[in-house]
Protein backbone atom coordinates (compact mmCIF):
# COMPACT_ATOMS: atom_id res chain seq x y z
CA UNK A 1 0.00 0.00 0.00
CA UNK A 2 1.38 3.36 -0.61
CA UNK A 3 0.60 6.29 1.61
CA UNK A 4 0.88 10.15 -0.55
CA UNK A 5 0.53 13.44 0.50
CA UNK A 6 -1.23 16.15 -1.78
CA UNK A 7 -0.37 19.89 -1.42
CA UNK A 8 -2.26 22.74 -3.48
CA UNK A 9 -0.11 24.92 -4.68
CA UNK A 10 -2.62 26.82 -6.45
CA UNK A 11 -6.31 26.45 -7.72
CA UNK A 12 -4.81 24.45 -10.36
CA UNK A 13 -1.46 23.11 -9.80
CA UNK A 14 -1.72 20.12 -6.57
CA UNK A 15 1.70 18.74 -6.28
CA UNK A 16 1.52 14.87 -5.20
CA UNK A 17 4.66 13.51 -2.78
CA UNK A 18 4.83 9.67 -2.33
CA UNK A 19 6.17 9.37 1.43
CA UNK A 20 6.58 5.83 1.60
CA UNK A 21 5.34 2.16 0.43
CA UNK A 22 3.66 0.33 3.72
CA UNK A 23 5.35 -3.37 3.38
CA UNK A 24 2.18 -5.32 5.08
CA UNK A 25 0.73 -8.04 3.43
CA UNK A 26 -2.55 -9.65 3.93
CA UNK A 27 -3.72 -13.09 3.11
CA UNK A 28 -5.92 -13.39 1.71
CA UNK A 29 -7.00 -9.98 0.53
CA UNK A 30 -9.95 -10.48 -0.72
CA UNK A 31 -12.18 -12.74 1.97
CA UNK A 32 -15.97 -14.00 1.09
CA UNK A 33 -17.60 -15.05 4.76
CA UNK A 34 -21.63 -16.18 5.02
CA UNK A 35 -22.87 -14.40 7.71
CA UNK A 36 -22.78 -16.42 11.23
CA UNK A 37 -19.50 -18.11 9.77
CA UNK A 38 -15.79 -17.54 11.12
CA UNK A 39 -13.39 -15.89 9.12
CA UNK A 40 -9.97 -14.94 9.38
CA UNK A 41 -7.04 -13.09 7.80
CA UNK A 42 -3.18 -12.95 8.27
CA UNK A 43 -1.10 -9.92 8.36
CA UNK A 44 2.59 -9.92 8.45
CA UNK A 45 5.70 -7.32 7.65
CA UNK A 46 7.90 -8.22 4.37
CA UNK A 47 10.28 -5.96 5.87
CA UNK A 48 11.05 -5.87 9.76
CA UNK A 49 13.55 -2.64 9.02
CA UNK A 50 13.01 -0.12 11.49
CA UNK A 51 9.87 -1.83 12.64
CA UNK A 52 8.34 -1.36 16.05
CA UNK A 53 4.96 -2.83 16.09
CA UNK A 54 1.95 -3.20 14.54
CA UNK A 55 -1.72 -4.50 14.92
CA UNK A 56 -5.51 -4.91 13.76
CA UNK A 57 -7.97 -2.27 14.47
CA UNK A 58 -11.70 -3.94 14.49
CA UNK A 59 -14.69 -3.29 15.54
CA UNK A 60 -14.46 -7.60 16.21
CA UNK A 61 -11.35 -8.91 16.46
CA UNK A 62 -8.91 -6.39 17.29
CA UNK A 63 -5.71 -7.06 18.59
CA UNK A 64 -4.51 -3.54 19.78
CA UNK A 65 -0.10 -3.30 18.85
CA UNK A 66 1.83 -6.08 19.61
CA UNK A 67 5.54 -6.13 18.55
CA UNK A 68 5.36 -9.22 16.29
CA UNK A 69 5.95 -9.09 12.48
CA UNK A 70 2.55 -11.70 11.92
CA UNK A 71 -0.81 -11.04 13.49
CA UNK A 72 -4.04 -12.60 12.51
CA UNK A 73 -7.49 -11.00 12.23
CA UNK A 74 -10.09 -13.37 13.53
CA UNK A 75 -13.58 -13.22 13.97
CA UNK A 76 -15.64 -16.59 15.56
CA UNK A 77 -19.19 -15.82 14.18
CA UNK A 78 -19.86 -13.18 11.80
CA UNK A 79 -22.55 -11.06 12.56
CA UNK A 80 -22.32 -7.76 11.60
CA UNK A 81 -22.47 -6.71 7.60
CA UNK A 82 -20.50 -4.11 7.27
CA UNK A 83 -16.88 -4.87 8.26
CA UNK A 84 -13.58 -3.16 7.74
CA UNK A 85 -10.90 -4.09 9.88
CA UNK A 86 -7.80 -2.44 9.24
CA UNK A 87 -3.90 -4.26 9.77
CA UNK A 88 -1.43 -1.76 10.91
CA UNK A 89 2.26 -1.47 11.56
CA UNK A 90 4.62 1.26 13.39
CA UNK A 91 8.04 2.41 12.50
CA UNK A 92 10.68 3.38 14.48
CA UNK A 93 10.37 7.14 13.99
CA UNK A 94 6.49 7.05 14.88
CA UNK A 95 5.13 6.67 11.04
CA UNK A 96 1.99 4.51 10.55
CA UNK A 97 0.54 2.57 7.53
CA UNK A 98 -2.07 0.36 7.51
CA UNK A 99 -3.85 -2.11 4.99
CA UNK A 100 -7.40 -3.28 4.38
CA UNK A 101 -9.04 -6.29 3.54
CA UNK A 102 -11.91 -6.91 0.97
CA UNK A 103 -14.52 -8.33 3.36
CA UNK A 104 -17.65 -9.42 1.82
CA UNK A 105 -20.38 -11.21 3.94
CA UNK A 106 -23.13 -12.90 2.20
CA UNK A 107 -26.44 -14.46 2.76
CA UNK A 108 -28.03 -16.88 0.02
CA UNK A 109 -32.22 -16.43 -0.17
CA UNK A 110 -34.59 -17.80 2.36
CA UNK A 111 -37.12 -18.78 -0.26
CA UNK A 112 -37.33 -17.96 -4.33
CA UNK A 113 -40.81 -18.69 -5.54
CA UNK A 114 -42.15 -18.07 -8.85
CA UNK A 115 -45.82 -17.20 -8.78
CA UNK A 116 -47.84 -17.82 -12.07
CA UNK A 117 -51.44 -17.41 -13.60
CA UNK A 118 -53.56 -17.56 -10.47
CA UNK A 119 -57.00 -17.59 -12.26
CA UNK A 120 -56.96 -20.75 -14.45
CA UNK A 121 -54.73 -21.79 -17.66
CA UNK A 122 -53.09 -19.69 -19.99
CA UNK A 123 -55.47 -18.71 -23.11
CA UNK A 124 -52.72 -19.01 -26.39
CA UNK A 125 -51.92 -15.75 -28.06
CA UNK A 126 -52.02 -13.84 -24.70
CA UNK A 127 -49.84 -12.51 -22.48
CA UNK A 128 -48.83 -13.06 -19.21
CA UNK A 129 -46.41 -11.85 -16.44
CA UNK A 130 -44.87 -14.41 -14.06
CA UNK A 131 -43.09 -13.14 -10.87
CA UNK A 132 -39.72 -14.55 -9.17
CA UNK A 133 -39.73 -13.46 -5.57
CA UNK A 134 -36.13 -13.44 -3.80
CA UNK A 135 -36.30 -13.27 0.00
CA UNK A 136 -33.74 -11.89 2.41
CA UNK A 137 -30.46 -11.92 -0.01
CA UNK A 138 -27.39 -10.15 0.44
CA UNK A 139 -25.46 -8.63 -0.94
CA UNK A 140 -27.88 -7.54 -3.53
CA UNK A 141 -25.62 -6.19 -6.33
CA UNK A 142 -24.00 -9.54 -6.68
CA UNK A 143 -27.18 -10.82 -7.31
CA UNK A 144 -28.43 -12.24 -10.91
CA UNK A 145 -31.92 -13.51 -11.82
CA UNK A 146 -32.38 -16.04 -14.75
CA UNK A 147 -35.43 -17.46 -16.36
CA UNK A 148 -36.03 -20.66 -17.97
CA UNK A 149 -37.90 -22.55 -20.08
CA UNK A 150 -37.42 -26.45 -19.56
CA UNK A 151 -33.62 -25.96 -20.24
CA UNK A 152 -33.99 -22.73 -22.58
CA UNK A 153 -32.64 -19.42 -21.15
CA UNK A 154 -34.88 -16.72 -21.56
CA UNK A 155 -33.94 -13.56 -19.56
CA UNK A 156 -30.89 -12.50 -17.26
CA UNK A 157 -32.05 -9.43 -14.52
CA UNK A 158 -28.99 -7.79 -12.46
CA UNK A 159 -29.35 -5.91 -9.93
CA UNK A 160 -27.55 -2.03 -9.14
CA UNK A 161 -26.90 -0.38 -5.42
CA UNK A 162 -23.96 -0.98 -2.81
CA UNK A 163 -27.07 -2.51 -0.04
CA UNK A 164 -24.72 -4.74 1.84
CA UNK A 165 -27.89 -5.76 4.26
CA UNK A 166 -30.37 -8.76 3.00
CA UNK A 167 -32.82 -7.70 1.20
CA UNK A 168 -36.31 -8.57 -1.18
CA UNK A 169 -36.32 -8.15 -5.03
CA UNK A 170 -38.63 -9.50 -7.28
CA UNK A 171 -37.86 -10.63 -11.21
CA UNK A 172 -40.76 -10.17 -13.81
CA UNK A 173 -40.70 -12.34 -17.18
CA UNK A 174 -43.71 -11.58 -20.03
CA UNK A 175 -44.65 -14.48 -21.56
CA UNK A 176 -47.17 -15.06 -25.05
CA UNK A 177 -48.87 -18.03 -24.46
CA UNK A 178 -48.33 -20.40 -27.21
CA UNK A 179 -49.99 -24.19 -27.81
CA UNK A 180 -46.12 -25.26 -28.12
CA UNK A 181 -45.88 -24.69 -24.37
CA UNK A 182 -48.93 -26.76 -23.13
CA UNK A 183 -46.73 -28.57 -20.32
CA UNK A 184 -43.81 -26.12 -20.39
CA UNK A 185 -41.77 -26.10 -16.88
CA UNK A 186 -40.67 -22.21 -16.56
CA UNK A 187 -38.34 -21.78 -13.55
CA UNK A 188 -36.25 -19.03 -12.30
CA UNK A 189 -32.51 -18.94 -10.61
CA UNK A 190 -31.45 -16.17 -7.99
CA UNK A 191 -27.11 -16.61 -8.07
CA UNK A 192 -24.88 -14.97 -5.93
CA UNK A 193 -21.60 -14.35 -7.89
CA UNK A 194 -19.17 -14.16 -5.39
CA UNK A 195 -15.94 -14.66 -6.46
CA UNK A 196 -14.40 -16.30 -10.20
CA UNK A 197 -15.14 -20.13 -8.83
CA UNK A 198 -17.81 -19.46 -6.16
CA UNK A 199 -21.56 -18.80 -7.96
CA UNK A 200 -24.43 -19.76 -5.42
CA UNK A 201 -27.33 -20.83 -7.23
CA UNK A 202 -31.05 -21.03 -5.50
CA UNK A 203 -33.38 -22.34 -7.96
CA UNK A 204 -37.78 -22.00 -7.51
CA UNK A 205 -40.09 -24.91 -8.33
CA UNK A 206 -40.77 -25.29 -11.55
CA UNK A 207 -44.10 -23.61 -12.58
CA UNK A 208 -45.79 -25.67 -15.29
CA UNK A 209 -47.59 -24.08 -18.15
CA UNK A 210 -51.15 -24.93 -19.09
CA UNK A 211 -52.16 -23.02 -22.85
CA UNK A 212 -55.57 -23.79 -24.11
CA UNK A 213 -55.83 -23.04 -27.69
CA UNK A 214 -58.03 -20.40 -28.85
CA UNK A 215 -61.27 -20.83 -29.49
CA UNK A 216 -62.83 -22.28 -32.98
CA UNK A 217 -66.63 -22.66 -33.16
CA UNK A 218 -68.53 -25.14 -35.67
CA UNK A 219 -71.53 -24.85 -37.00
CA UNK A 220 -73.13 -28.07 -38.58
CA UNK A 221 -76.18 -28.14 -40.43
CA UNK A 222 -78.56 -30.98 -41.83
CA UNK A 223 -76.77 -30.76 -45.19
CA UNK A 224 -73.65 -30.77 -43.97
CA UNK A 225 -73.76 -35.11 -43.23
CA UNK A 226 -70.87 -37.08 -44.88
CA UNK A 227 -67.45 -38.25 -44.49
CA UNK A 228 -65.09 -35.79 -42.28
CA UNK A 229 -61.51 -36.39 -41.69
CA UNK A 230 -59.95 -36.07 -38.25
CA UNK A 231 -56.36 -35.19 -37.75
CA UNK A 232 -54.46 -34.78 -34.90
CA UNK A 233 -50.55 -33.43 -34.79
CA UNK A 234 -47.73 -33.58 -32.03
CA UNK A 235 -44.30 -33.40 -31.62
CA UNK A 236 -44.64 -37.04 -32.08
CA UNK A 237 -46.29 -36.72 -35.30
CA UNK A 238 -49.86 -36.85 -37.14
CA UNK A 239 -52.69 -39.54 -36.95
CA UNK A 240 -55.71 -39.37 -38.78
CA UNK A 241 -59.27 -41.08 -38.90
CA UNK A 242 -62.46 -40.86 -40.77
CA UNK A 243 -65.71 -40.81 -39.41
CA UNK A 244 -69.25 -40.60 -41.37
CA UNK A 245 -71.62 -37.64 -39.91
CA UNK A 246 -75.09 -38.05 -39.92
CA UNK A 247 -76.37 -34.48 -38.94
CA UNK A 248 -80.27 -34.77 -37.71
CA UNK A 249 -80.03 -31.34 -35.81
CA UNK A 250 -77.91 -28.25 -35.38
CA UNK A 251 -74.53 -29.31 -34.39
CA UNK A 252 -72.57 -26.73 -32.56
CA UNK A 253 -68.71 -27.79 -31.20
CA UNK A 254 -66.06 -25.90 -29.41
CA UNK A 255 -62.66 -26.57 -29.46
CA UNK A 256 -60.55 -25.96 -26.85
CA UNK A 257 -58.26 -28.48 -26.12
CA UNK A 258 -60.52 -31.06 -26.65
CA UNK A 259 -64.23 -30.84 -28.82
CA UNK A 260 -67.33 -30.26 -26.54
CA UNK A 261 -70.31 -30.49 -28.96
CA UNK A 262 -73.93 -29.96 -28.47
CA UNK A 263 -76.94 -30.86 -30.41
CA UNK A 264 -79.93 -27.95 -30.89
CA UNK A 265 -82.93 -29.94 -32.14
Amino acid sequence: MRVCSIVCCSDLICLFYHLTDCPLILTPAEVVVRFGDPVSVDCSIASTTDFLGMGWEAAFGGTGFEQKSSLTWTVEKVEEWNIYPQCYMTRKNGEQCSVTPDVTVYKTPDTVTLSGVDDGPMVERSAYMLDCNIANVAPLQNLTVIWYRDNEKLSTETFNGDTVTPVSVSSSLRVTADRHHNGALFRCEAVLHLGPELNLTTTSKPYTAVVQCEFIIYLFIIHDSGNYLLRATNKHGTATHTVYLDVLCKFYCLKLQKYFCMLLC
